[in-house]
C-alpha cells in the first residue's frame, strides 16, 4: 500500500510536468509561461484546499444547535 501511494504521487508529478510541456507546445507559448499558468492553477487549488479545511474545522467546532 505504501508503494502504491508513493507511485501515485510520483506519477502525478510526472503528469504535471508532461502536461506543462504539452500545454506550452499546443498554445505556442514558452515553457516558462506555461509553468506560470500551471503554477497559478496549483496556487488556486491550494487556496481552495485551505478554505475547505477552515470551513470543515468551523463545522466541527461550532455546536449543532444554538438554543
Amino acid at each position: 500500500m505504501l508503494f502504491l501511494d508513493w507511485m501515485i504521487r510520483l506519477l502525478v508529478l510526472v503528469q504535471v510536468f508532461h502536461e506543462t510541456m504539452v500545454l506550452s507546445s499546443e498554445l505556442f507559448m514558452s515553457l516558462f509561461a506555461a509553468l506560470e499558468v500551471a503554477g497559478r492553477f496549483l496556487a488556486g487549488a491550494m487556496m481552495c484546499r485551505v478554505v475547505l479545511a477552515f470551513e470543515m474545522y468551523g463545522l466541527r467546532k461550532v455546536p449543532k444547535s444554538r438554543s
